[in-house]
């Protein structure tokens, strides 16, 4: 029996349950679909109950595949959207609340009351954390359910309530273990960690009101977590962080130099390795992992409504479209409208909130899912565009994601930021990212196999571009 890693990838649409040889090629994998739920604007919930069935289920799968293949799994992962979070009885660790979701901003308008009173002050806090404040991160979360859910201001009271961010809730639940653990990298998505520490802020606690007594311990990124049964296996979980956290670890040590790594799913990331000296003001800067061996420090734009902004299209039409179908719209339809993109608070550089969203045109379906796709695409770019300018030697854009699966949406991509975009036939490259930051494995041979889209001649899709980023720059203006 051979030597194999597991990563569990718990996302906004699904669970996956990933096995990765030793040299990082994907052998097995399941799948259980998890619904998020959009009851209010601003609001994005998953049902706790429904995520701990689709895990269930992702391992029930995998244990008799297991068997029959004879793998022998050494050690396992976790990866979880870094900014979810679930409130929970101290005492038995059930839930109390919904899990909620990394793209919750429902506290948005308290938060934004603290920065206009400079109770905030985003600059100095940007400092001390290397993120840009806004009610994605858990800290507002956790305030918002504090001064305005029932049970959880009782459970506070009796000193019976914990907010486990997602990694910590998931984490409980494969190992079973009563001491509850957050990696480091999660608790930073919190707001509630100074860049780079092993611990609670005391500063940011007191800024948001918030007892350490009802988080989690913080752990190292690789750390023992605890055991997971898979099937008659015994596997030891040894390490834990973001989705987005292991995107550089995903293509080998010799991509971190020249190449920024996308992914495109429910939400859109772009990141490549600068210090927080290096990383424009306008970006993030995190530490992607954090252990003793290694600390690995990215600047990182987002565009927090990607697949999210064609689920809203479909949803507001009550009509979709294939995978397929989208493709062969993206291929027909070369002059399509503008989408003013404001589906949720829309991220890096420009950080506005959410937004009445609008066509520069009344069209048909296929058009308008075209000028969405555009939308993020032209998103993607004015964040490359910084990163280009605080790192010269990038020659290269490595891609993932569902989204990614278009041809379309790469070639655009590689026009419009003039750089070649590549993606790998495994396009799971959050997953593999952490197999190989799991099993230290620092070269992926399949990239020489890869797709290369180079970039072309569009006039008609960089004025597009333009258009869209001179509404983008005056929508700002008017939010100053």
């Amino acid at each position: 029996m051979s030597q194999h890693y597991l990563v569990i990838d718990q996302g906004g649409h699904g669970t996956r349950a990933l096995v990765f040889d030793a040299v990082g090629n994907p052998v097995v994998a399941t799948h259980a679909p998890v619904i998020t739920t959009n009851p209010k604007p601003g609001w994005f919930e998953q049902e706790a109950d429904d995520l701990v069935a689709s895990i269930k289920t992702c391992l029930e799968q995998l244990g008799p595949i297991l068997q029959e293949k004879q793998l022998l799994i050494s050690s396992a992962a976790l990866i979880t959207q870094r900014s979810s979070l679930v409130a929970c009885y101290k005492d038995s660790l059930k839930p109390m609340t919904p899990i909620i979701s990394w793209q919750d901003t429902r506290n948005s308008v308290w938060l934004q009351k603290q920065i206009d009173n400079n109770v905030f002050n985003i600059n100095e806090l940007k400092k001390l954390t290397g993120l840009r404040l806004n009610a994605h991160y858990g800290a507002s979360k956790m305030r918002w359910l504090l001064d305005n859910h029932t049970e959880v201001k009782k459970a506070q009271a009796k000193n019976n309530l914990v907010f486990l961010p997602l990694a910590a809730f998931v984490t409980h639940l494969l190992t079973n273990s009563n001491i509850v653990l957050v990696d480091a990298a999660t608790a930073s998505r919190t707001f509630l960690t100074e860049f780079g520490k092993l611990d609670w802020s005391p500063t940011l606690l007191d800024l948001f009101s918030i007892d350490q007594h009802t988080l989690p311990s913080i752990a190292a990124s690789k750390a023992d977590f605890g055991n997971i049964m898979i099937g008659h296996q015994v596997v030891p979980l040894q390490v834990v962080g973001g989705d987005q956290s292991f995107l550089p670890f995903a293509y080998g040590q010799n991509t971190l130099r020249d190449a920024l790594f996308v992914n495109a799913g429910t939400g859109a990331f772009v990141q490549t390795p600068l210090n927080q000296q290096q990383t424009p003001s306008q970006l993030l800067c995190s530490l992607a992992a954090i252990d003793q061996q290694q600390q690995l420090t990215v600047a990182e734009g987002t565009v927090n409504a990607c697949a999210s902004a064609l689920d809203w299209l479909f949803e507001d039409e009550k009509q979709s479209l294939t995978h397929a179908e989208i493709e062969q719209a993206m291929q027909t339809f070369l002059s399509p409208p503008i989408f003013y993109h404001r589906v949720a608070a829309l991220g890096s550089p420009y950080w506005l909130p959410v937004g009445t969203s609008t066509f520069s045109e009344n069209t048909s379906l296929t058009e308008k899912t075209v000028a969405v796709i555009e939308s993020i695409i032209f998103l993607l770019a004015i964040n490359i565009d910084l990163l280009q300018h605080a790192k010269p030697n990038l020659k290269r854009i490595l891609i993932s994601g569902g989204i990614s699966n278009a041809d379309s949406f790469c070639q655009k991509l590689a026009t419009t930021t003039r750089l070649s975009v590549i993606r790998c036939a495994d396009h799971e490259a959050s997953s593999r990212g952490a197999a190989f930051y799991l099993g230290n494995i620092t070269h992926y041979p399949a990239l020489k196999t890869a797709t290369v889209f180079l970039p072309r001649i569009d006039n008609t899709l960089l004025a597009r571009y333009q258009h869209f980023y001179e509404w983008l720059r005056n929508e700002w203006m008017k939010n100053q």
